[in-house]
């Protein structure tokens, strides 16, 4: 049986590696969708995938608890592994303002990916989601020398009963590690897509429980990863 993966969270897993910590990457500190956008992996990774992305200042009001089904459509050629596993997971957007922010909650079986501070834009019923997740060594089930940069966007139709039709996106925009051995570049300007549909099951619930940045990485990455790391 295949596994079932996150669809905003990060796909990575990589064995265990030396024990010295890696020097964390800095935020770009985006301050508009724009800014996303310009930036170099993530315009080749639209490019190459073909992400629709929705432009406008009067995106949909997307707060509430969705159920998501699908699968990841397509992928870089070095991560071809991942290509058709499923998505099946608990989405719940909130905190969504009229200056352009949401802020996201993503469950699978116990395992939670909580954010905030995204951005949203679109009109017409369409959306485009931009967020910037920092993963710094073993606080995110990387090795304890690793941290990685990702883009996430999300972009999608909202339907008249409130469900949402989405294609998402991961792009690795930077991987930094003390470990002169580790082939930095080869995990750089990966992405991975996906497809799904996500059924509106209730109004918004974000729990301040939860834990911000525990990411689930599927098995299938280990040994592509394994693969790429060291030169």
């Amino acid at each position: 049986m295949k596994t079932k993966i996150l669809i905003l969270g990060v796909l990575i897993a990589l064995f265990t590696a030396c024990e010295e910590e890696s020097p964390k990457p800095k935020e770009n500190n985006f301050d508009a969708p724009e800014e996303f956008l310009e930036n170099p992996s993530v315009k080749n990774a639209i490019s190459e995938s073909g992400i629709p992305i929705y432009e406008g200042k009067t995106p949909p009001v997307l707060s509430g608890k969705y159920r998501a089904e699908g699968s990841v459509i397509d992928v870089s050629p070095v991560v071809s592994k991942l290509n058709g596993l499923p998505i099946n997971s608990t989405i719940t957007l909130y905190n969504q303002t009229t200056s352009g922010k949401i802020s996201f909650k993503e469950e699978i079986s116990g395992i939670i990916v909580q954010g905030s501070g995204g951005y949203i834009i679109g009109e017409n019923g369409k959306f485009s989601i931009f967020q910037e997740s920092l993963q710094n060594g073993e606080e995110a089930g990387l090795p304890s020398d690793l941290s990685i940069t990702v883009i996430l966007i999300m972009s999608g139709t909202k339907y008249s009963q409130g469900d949402l039709g989405a294609k998402g996106i991961s792009i690795i925009t930077k991987a930094i590690s003390s470990n002169p051995d580790y082939d930095l570049k080869a995990i750089e300007n990966l992405w991975w897509m996906w497809e799904a549909y996500l059924n509106l099951e209730g109004p918004a619930k974000a729990s301040s429980s939860a834990n911000t940045d525990n990411l689930y990485f599927p098995d299938e990455m280990k040994e592509i990863i394994r693969n790429l790391t060291f030169k």
